[in-house]
């Protein structure tokens, strides 16, 4: 409707400017050019038959500029839709630069969506990695933290009943103590939960043990200690006591001084 309106506002404008124009030019053509036209004879003979009936004739002439004004309007409008379309700033132009901007939109997304897939696989693979690494972090802190000491007393009873000088009848009893570490000076007090003699104590190795002291200090304690060899699972601590025949040692324990 809007196209229709603008073409009819083009029309009348431009049937308007003709028509004005011929009508301004009749005068000067009577007064110019027609005197000198009638030197000529045919024209003279045109003149005199057609001339004022075409003056006269106002319809043919409005027609005439209605015709010119549809020719004029049409080309109008034909070139403004040509610059609207093909023109700087126009249709074709909007749209090479819309289609060219949609297509970098679709390259830029498709970029985005390999770029995220890429950085969920990194992410991933930094995942894997950071539980390797504390799995290792968890494993070097268990394997370097100290392990407690610990002693295990084993006790072997010889069953038979003894008879030795100056304690008489009793009960002889070995008892092996093992540690999970290394002592390099083994000095300590082993205590039972029964009174007992302690008769000896050595480190078993291949070569002889060297002792500094081995005292009983209570009756169901006795100290030890030891220069040579270091006290370890190879080298186990053995001790020789003996109770009365009625006493059952239940338990021993080594403290180190």
């Amino acid at each position: 409707m809007g196209g229709l309106f603008l073409f009819l506002h083009d029309l009348f404008a431009s049937w308007m400017a003709w028509i004005g124009g011929i009508l301004r030019m009749i005068p000067i053509i009577e007064a110019t050019i027609e005197p000198k036209l009638q030197k000529f004879p045919r024209v003279n003979r045109f003149l005199e038959t057609r001339w004022p009936e075409w003056k006269k004739n106002l319809k043919t002439l409005a027609l005439l500029c209605l015709f010119v004004g549809c020719y004029r309007a049409w080309s109008f409008e034909h070139k403004n839709a040509e610059t609207a379309m093909y023109g700087p700033e126009g249709k074709a132009e909007a749209w090479s630069k819309y289609n060219a901007c949609n297509q970098n939109l679709a390259v830029k997304s498709a970029l985005a969506d390999a770029y995220s897939v890429q950085i969920g696989q990194q992410r991933g693979s930094l995942d894997k990695q950071q539980d390797t690494f504390n799995g290792c972090i968890l494993a070097m802190g268990l394997k370097n933290s100290p392990e407690p000491l610990k002693i295990d007393v084993m006790l072997w009873k010889i069953p038979a009943v003894y008879t030795f000088p100056n304690i008489g009848q009793a009960q002889f009893w070995t008892l092996v103590l093992i540690t999970n570490k290394v002592q390099n000076t083994t000095r300590g007090t082993l205590h039972c939960d029964v009174p007992f003699t302690a008769l000896r104590s050595t480190i078993l190795t291949h070569g002889n043990a060297m002792r500094s002291d081995y005292e009983q200090t209570k009756p169901d304690a006795v100290h030890v200690e030891f220069l040579y060899p270091p006290w370890s699972a190879q080298n186990p601590l053995v001790f020789s006591v003996v109770t009365k025949p009625d006493k059952e040692i239940s338990s021993c324990a080594f403290k180190l001084d």
